[in-house]
């Protein structure tokens, strides 16, 4: 069960007809509660409880963006984020603790604490040909606090167990370019538009 409330707002500012800076800022609160149940059905162990979650846990994200953009002539601007996200935390349905072969106890956690990223981004956009072809880049860097994964107990057959886990801080940067052009009056009063994509991550 799920319940989550929110507030947010933002402001944008026009200092010249060239340059606009704004900001923006959310608080979100989740409250989740899990109760998940397995029983044993095999004659043998028949209502043995094989694994029982039980948790209330209430998650707060506060975040926050800082941008601008300013207009070097009428068909190309510049522009600059800086902002703060998440990825909310939960449970893992399938927590367990199993012997493992070496007789060590491998651990499944219960839960999961949300993910948070800082992110920058500056780009340039501009059009060409009275419209007709934008065209765009844009450079980005993301800082990641407490990285959600897929991940797995490293037991085979029926003792593994897939989950989710928090794997400490990680980076990410890429590139992006992207455009777009109208063809006008194809057909009629019709357009045909031709877009292209190219990026990088690492």
């Amino acid at each position: 069960e799920v319940s989550s409330w929110s507030v947010f707002g933002g402001l944008e500012y026009a200092f010249t007809e060239r340059l606009t800076l704004g900001a923006e800022a959310r608080y979100t609160e989740e409250d989740k509660d899990i109760f998940y149940l397995v029983v044993g059905t095999d004659p043998a162990v028949a209502g043995t409880v094989v694994t029982e979650t039980v948790s209330d846990t209430t998650f707060t994200y506060p975040t926050w963006t800082l941008f601008g953009t300013y207009e070097l002539r009428d068909d190309t601007r510049v522009y600059g984020r800086i902002g703060t996200g998440f990825r909310a935390g939960g449970f893992n349905r399938d927590a367990r603790d199993i012997e493992g072969p070496a007789g060590d106890v491998v651990i499944v956690p219960d839960e999961y604490d949300e993910e948070r990223a800082l992110s920058y981004e500056t780009g340039l956009k501009t059009t060409w040909f009275d419209g007709a072809l934008l065209l765009n880049g844009a450079v980005y860097f993301v800082e990641y606090d407490d990285f959600l994964a897929n991940t797995n107990n490293g037991l085979r057959g029926v003792d593994r167990v897939q989950y989710v886990a928090n794997f400490g801080d990680a980076e990410l940067y890429g590139a992006e370019v992207e455009s777009q052009y109208r063809v006008r009056d194809f057909i009629g009063n019709a357009a045909l538009n031709l877009s292209a994509n190219l990026a990088y991550t690492e």
